[in-house]
């Protein structure tokens, strides 16, 4: 799993379309007070990558998930900013 999974995170980590989603959201810095009333389960690339690298991931469905719960998360918030 960790040979075919490590390069898309790299990849993902390099990409500039990433960087929104490279670290967690900081409702405080981005004055996004409602973020933690909106957004219930929080997930960004950094946590990902930090759950792939300790082995908390113990199938490739598991960190697809986590993918989808952070798209998801930017689609809930932010449809309430446009």
């Amino acid at each position: 799993m960790r040979k075919h999974l490590e390069p898309v995170l790299t990849m993902l980590h390099k990409s500039d379309c990433s960087i929104p989603f490279k670290v967690p959201v900081d409702p405080l810095a981005l004055h996004i007070p409602d973020y933690f009333d909106i957004v219930k389960q929080p997930m960004d690339l950094s946590t990902i990558e930090n759950k792939f690298r300790s082995g908390r991931y113990t199938n490739p469905w598991q960190l697809c998930d986590d993918m989808w719960l952070m798209f998801e998360n930017a689609w809930l918030y932010n449809k309430k900013r446009t």
